[in-house]
């Protein structure tokens, strides 16, 4: 086929033989991967089981919780957003939700001790898009105590019925000092759900019909949901532990408390999509086509190229998950740009890649880029927990790559 011609004949056989060898080191049970050459799919490939109790093979369709790679879907909103006027990236976070209106930062002095000071500056939308806005997922100290007070009440609500929606986790977030001054470090955590809750006010949709209606539906991912339920529940990959066995929650109480998948209120943008690997591949895609696909325009060019483009400084830098030197560091040569990775200084990983080449992960295992100087895109999925992407991933990549003409 005309599409394969940028790979040599053995292609598939050797990135089939990368996952059958990931399956039987006994790693995890099943996984998949599929991948994209000149804006079209070249392969797809499953192998292994999805549920060792049933012996369920992993198929085209086997639903996956893809966690963080949601992140990816909740900056494409905003750059829609963006787009169309709707949305400014250096707009104050307290336009949209005033509680942020008059942030604090905990300083941790020579003593050991935390002092609330109020912040040089108020969180701008960037700062939510570059995770440099000061909000973990959780910390030490009083920004920590906070978000665990936080979601304890959330919790207790929720054993109640009364669950919280997505604008309210966004308001008590608010009530946590920043770990540090707007802008001046990188700190993942929980800035793209509060961004879903900004999406959420601007567009009077929760977070889920937003993306259902410009991006699930548009691009026939008719698999994509925030929610397991009735339609989707047999057709989940059991998550798996180190030890082979099922394992349950991320041991992270705030990711746990707000990914209960059973009739959701709170939407979570950084981690709460379910579909499968097929359906996000269908996006990625989008995003190879550089926003255009089958004639809709779901981003523009421009869009696209602000996520993709590398947006930390020195100084942000020393907090990325590149600044680790040890050699299986899969981050180190990339910066961060809105939500993704991006290669700056190919071959320094453990990874293969390009300059340019995009993309992020998910917390059980799933895994994206985008790469333009190739002309190729990839989507990967298994489910196990710990992750543990340094072990996997780079005979993946290489696979690929090394089966390039």
């Amino acid at each position: 086929m005309e599409k394969k011609l940028g790979f040599i004949p053995e292609a598939e056989s050797i990135i089939r033989e990368a996952l059958e060898d990931i399956v039987k080191s006994g790693f995890v049970p099943g996984c998949g991967v599929m991948v994209g050459y000149k804006g079209e799919k070249v392969f797809e490939i499953y192998t292994g089981i999805a549920d060792k109790e049933t012996g369920k093979a992993v198929s085209a369709d086997t639903r996956y919780r893809m966690y963080s790679m949601t992140k990816v879907f909740t900056v494409s909103a905003v750059m829609q957003l963006w787009d169309r006027g709707l949305i400014r990236l250096n707009d104050p976070l307290s336009k949209f939700i005033p509680e942020y209106a008059n942030p604090v930062v905990a300083v941790c002095g020579m003593s050991g001790n935390y002092q609330l000071v109020p912040a040089e500056r108020e969180i701008m939308i960037y700062d939510l898009l570059t995770m440099t806005s000061g909000i973990p997922y959780d910390a030490e100290g009083p920004t920590g105590k906070v978000i665990s007070d936080i979601t304890a009440r959330w919790a207790a609500d929720k054993k109640e019925g009364k669950d919280w929606d997505t604008i309210r986790v966004a308001r008590e977030l608010a009530k946590a000092p920043l770990l540090f001054q707007p802008g001046k470090y990188f700190q993942y955590g929980l800035s793209h759900d509060i961004l879903g809750a900004v999406i959420e006010v601007i567009t009077g949709k929760n977070l889920y019909e937003y993306l259902k209606e410009n991006f699930f539906m548009p691009l026939g991912m008719d698999s994509a949901k925030f929610e397991i339920d009735e339609s989707n529940r047999e057709l989940m990959a059991e998550v798996y532990g180190a030890s082979g066995k099922p394992a349950k929650g991320m041991g992270s109480p705030i990711i746990d408390t707000s990914l209960g998948y059973d009739k959701p209120r709170f939407f979570s943008g950084g981690a709460g999509l379910v579909c499968t690997m097929g359906d996000y591949f269908k996006f990625v895609r989008m995003l190879a086509h550089n926003g255009t696909v089958d004639g809709k325009r779901y981003l523009s060019r421009k869009a696209i190229e602000m996520i993709s483009t590398p947006q930390l400084n020195a100084r942000q830098m020393q907090t990325y998950n590149a600044a680790d030197e040890s050699p299986n560091n899969i981050y180190r040569g990339y910066n961060y740009g809105f939500g993704v990775r991006v290669c700056t200084e190919p071959g320094i990983s453990a990874d293969a890649n390009s300059k340019g080449e995009y993309g992020w992960a998910g917390a059980l295992g799933t895994w994206m880029f985008v790469d333009p100087e190739e002309d190729i895109f990839l989507v990967y999925v298994h489910q196990r927990t710990p992750v543990d992407h340094e072990a996997y991933m780079p005979q993946v990549c290489r696979a690929v790559y090394s089966a390039l003409k």
